[in-house]
């Protein structure tokens, strides 16, 4: 087998803002600026005629679909309705990576349960795996609880030391200073990977050159008994990670990473510096990182299963943070790199996805508008334009997909989410100007999702291999000293 860190990392050409902290006080001075501006031209745009504003922001999400559609052409109608079976090393003698589970929590006691099953469910040897566990200082109530468990031998826990900001990135940089691992994946507290995610990604790494820093298992939503909100979440999902994600990688190698089950190089992600702990879309920012560096990103086959908000309240928060994360990123990303043109494709792919995703809340809400009054035109023959058809044929055509995506066994039903799926992405709007606001200010609180475990029925996959033994003994806690060598 190769060795996984086994090519040199080229110089990473960063843009000269190196993180979102060294570029604040730059963007609470030209955020209002542009604030003020672009409210200026909105309206001198609006009282003239709207549709030429509705036609750059269609244009924005247009251009941020090519890179997916290239993807698309190269890899077929097939890839989605017959997927290939996907490579898993399943061979107990033969030789794997060693790989560490990063599970940043914070105050989430109750989802520790949930965390050990799934540990104890990963088909993979037990003595190629670390696992930490990574515990703020001041959470107390889920370090004694973690303490109080019965966790697989691998598993570990860090106290991580006070200080700011307290953000899941600044969690994993001081847990990356300590990984043993060849391999490094994230799973979030409420996260239930396939058994054998993690040999499908040793075998990802395995068959491919050095140049592949990371890969993205698709994330999927457990909602089919949800509510509409929910439901539209797990199809937001399913569109992202189905399709457009695996067509970006084909396209280009690099994407904006979702924020869990990234499986990296550990080598190359220590050369990079880690995460920006200040980027409140760290995975997103990372992903450009890769991109800039002219490093490859790849999607796995193998899901991981995830909640969705319950409530509306949550669902806001986390946008809004999302949201922000996906302005910081441009802000500090915005210089291409000074590199071959493979690295600027790539960079340039990134940031339009993220361009789109700004400009889908705006872009729907003026389509509707525009497609209502097209369509209560008393003379069509002369009030309905022909440019009126470009966004309803655009929007007719999603909603053909999303019908075909949609989490429901009725088809009734499956109508019902693709036709409302418009409202959806029009609720995004709100969070967009709030997250607007937080960035002007310079506000950047983490805004944490709440989370709740699983019913007990909910399994993903079967494991083939040897059930791993609980660790005999106490836990020992391990102190992360901030004076130890890890990236910030």
């Amino acid at each position: 087998m190769q060795d996984l860190n086994s090519k040199p990392l080229q110089k990473v050409q960063a843009s000269p803002r190196q993180s979102w902290k060294a570029s604040c006080h730059d963007a609470k001075l030209y955020l209002p600026i542009l604030l003020a501006l672009a409210s200026i031209g909105f309206g001198i745009v609006w009282v003239q005629n709207y549709r030429w504003l509705l036609s750059f922001l269609y244009g924005l999400v247009v251009l941020s679909w090519i890179p997916i559609l290239v993807g698309a052409v190269q890899l077929g109608f097939k890839h989605w309705t017959q997927p290939t079976q996907p490579p898993v090393l399943s061979s107990p003698t033969e030789t794997l990576p060693r790989i560490t589970i990063l599970l940043p929590v914070y105050k989430e006691a109750n989802m520790l349960a949930q965390l050990s099953d799934m540990l104890s469910d990963l088909d993979y040897p037990a003595d190629k795996l670390q696992c930490l566990l990574l515990i703020e200082a001041d959470d107390r109530t889920t370090a004694l609880a973690a303490v109080q468990m019965t966790w697989p031998s691998f598993f570990q826990i860090m106290s991580l030391p006070e200080g700011t900001p307290k953000t899941k990135p600044r969690a994993c940089n001081f847990a990356l200073a300590r990984a043993s691992g060849d391999l490094l994946v994230i799973f979030d507290a409420e996260d239930k990977p396939h058994p054998q995610q993690l040999r499908e990604a040793a075998a990802r790494f395995k068959g491919s050159d050095a140049n592949l820093a990371c890969v993205q298992a698709p994330l999927e939503i457990d909602a089919h008994s949800g509510n509409w909100m929910q439901r539209q979440f797990a199809l937001e999902y399913r569109m992202l990670f189905r399709i457009i994600l695996p067509c970006l990688s084909r396209a280009s190698r690099a994407l904006p990473l979702g924020g869990t089950s990234n499986y990296f190089r550990t080598r190359m992600l220590r050369e990079l510096d880690g995460w920006d702990a200040y980027n409140l879309t760290e995975d997103a920012d990372l992903g450009v990182k890769l991109a800039r560096a002219n490093l490859q990103t790849q999607t796995l086959t193998l899901p991981t299963i995830e909640n969705a908000p319950d409530r509306l309240s949550i669902w806001y928060r986390q946008r809004t943070r999302w949201l922000s994360g996906h302005i910081q990123t441009l802000f500090v990303h915005a210089p291409p790199p000074r590199a071959n043109v493979a690295t600027i494709w790539r960079w340039f792919m990134c940031m339009l996805v993220i361009v789109g995703r700004l400009a889908s809340g705006p872009t729907h809400g003026l389509t509707l508008l525009l497609v209502s009054q097209q369509m209560t035109q008393t003379d069509l023959g002369t009030g309905f334009e022909l440019r009126g058809l470009v966004p309803f044929t655009g929007h007719f055509v999603m909603f053909l997909v999303l019908v075909q995506l949609a989490p429901s066994a009725r088809f009734s039903h499956r109508i019902w989410l693709g036709l409302s799926h418009n409202v959806y992405w029009l609720m995004t709007l709100f969070p967009l100007l709030n997250a607007t606001k937080r960035m002007a200010l310079g506000q950047l609180s983490w805004l944490k999702s709440a989370h709740k475990p699983y019913e007990p029925q909910l399994k993903l996959g079967s494991k083939s291999s040897q059930p791993v033994e609980p660790r005999q003994g106490p836990i020992k806690i391990q102190l992360a000293k901030p004076d130890l060598s890890a990236p910030h």
